[in-house]
């Protein structure tokens, strides 16, 4: 966790009343919430599903490993920028640029919000600092739309953050100066899947024998009683003693009480569970290794392309958009500078299909050799630059042009 900003100035005492929604984060994060079926969800046990952590994964990885680049008009990297370097490198001393928008997808698709401060010097910017959000309050402003960002530090201060320099992301805004706490609002969906583990978890501990009850004819004291089970416990549960053969004496009688699993439809709901939580995740199922028994090659590769445009463009998106707002001076977007994560990498098709469409649009005139060798990370060539169009093409009524047949008109 980073301090720095706070070592050099004078921590400032927040107001009483913050922002209802980190009232909520906080119970989240630190005590979390029980759900219907009975299991406490909170940001740590959403994770110990396996479903959740690989779609956090997804997405995570989805927007670290593409390039993050400060451009001008025209697509020209703006390397001379200082904000180039933090966005595409190092952000500040302690992060790698794929580390940090690591942590802020994270911190986005589970609690809807993530928080950078912005470390200015005389308006440039020196590092961008991402805080957890369960460390960042929000004061909305009784008469307006203003906000004030408070972060609580190590020692317990709270520090108020001007709004110019907390960079304020929010996923599925709920309004305006807030985002919708994905873990909150899906807590069934994730309790559930939770509870299911948990099931099998304790089953297989018990060597997969279902609970029951152990009743005899004879009057035992609660001494006993316990003695009794103990022993049992100690025969017959957990993986060492699976499959022993229980012994019963002074006319014990074994009554099991709970439902197999067929009964159960435990794998069932196992399975309906992956699918739940990918819906309440934005990411397409076949991205956490899960599809039918129709899916083929043809079809998963469509799929990784409609993870692509469906569940990472929009988180590219929201990225660029504000970061653009927060970290360019009115100036420096007069001039046409922008943010831009770069996609194009992932959404590469087959050898064949990219071979059609670089021809297609190189006959268009729409790429030259150079632009394609560059799409496909190999250094350009001499004389690459020029672009070229069929002989038989030119605009309507021009001398030479042609019929569609490969024929050129004559001047009358």
């Amino acid at each position: 966790m980073f301090w720095p900003f706070f070592r050099k100035q004078k921590p400032q005492t927040a107001p009483a009343v913050i922002d209802s929604s980190d009232r909520l984060l906080e119970e989240l994060l630190f005590a979390g919430t029980e759900t219907a079926s009975g299991v406490t969800i909170n940001k740590r046990t959403a994770l110990e599903v396996a479903t959740v952590l690989q779609c956090v994964r997804v997405l995570c990885n989805g927007v670290a490993q593409v390039p993050f680049r400060l451009l001008r008009s025209g697509e020209v990297p703006a390397e001379d920028h200082p904000l180039h370097e933090l966005l595409s490198e190092e952000p500040n001393e302690w992060q790698t640029s794929f580390d940090f928008r690591t942590m802020l997808v994270m911190h986005l698709s589970l609690t809807g919000n993530a928080f950078v401060w912005i470390n200015r010097h005389n308006d440039e910017i020196l590092e961008l600092l991402p805080y957890p959000p369960g460390t960042v309050n929000i004061q909305q402003e009784v008469n307006g739309f203003a906000m004030r960002y408070f972060i609580t530090t190590a020692n317990g201060k709270q520090v108020e953050v001007p709004p110019r320099d907390m960079w304020h992301l929010k996923h599925l805004p709920w309004d305006y100066y807030g985002g919708l706490n994905i873990v909150r609002t899906a807590r069934d969906v994730l309790g559930l899947s939770k509870a299911t583990e948990t099931y099998g978890s304790k089953l297989f501990k018990n060597g997969g024998r279902p609970a029951g009850i152990l009743s005899t004819p004879a009057v035992l004291d609660e001494k006993q009683r316990e003695a009794l089970r103990q022993s049992w416990a100690k025969m017959n549960e957990g993986l060492q003693n699976a499959n022993r053969t229980a012994v019963l004496w002074a006319d014990l009688k074994y009554t099991p009480l709970t439902s197999n699993n067929d009964q159960a439809q435990f794998l069932e709901t196992r399975k309906f569970q992956i699918e739940e939580i990918c819906r309440v995740m934005g990411v397409n199922p076949v991205k956490v290794f899960y599809s039918d028994k129709n899916s083929t090659y043809a079809s998963v590769e469509q799929m990784n392309i409609a993870h692509v445009t469906n569940d990472l463009m929009p988180i590219y998106r929201n990225i660029e958009q504000s970061g653009r707002r927060m970290l360019l001076s009115k100036a420096e977007k007069a001039e046409g500078y922008y943010l831009k994560l770069e996609a194009k990498a992932l959404m590469r098709g087959a050898v064949k299909e990219r071979g059609e469409f670089y021809k297609t649009m190189f006959n268009a005139g729409a790429l030259s050799p150079n632009d394609i060798r560059k799409l496909e990370d190999m250094p350009p060539r001499e004389g690459g630059d020029e672009y070229f169009v069929p002989l038989n093409m030119g605009k309507p009524g021009e001398a030479g042009q042609g019929d569609g047949n490969g024929n050129g008109t004559q001047e009358p």
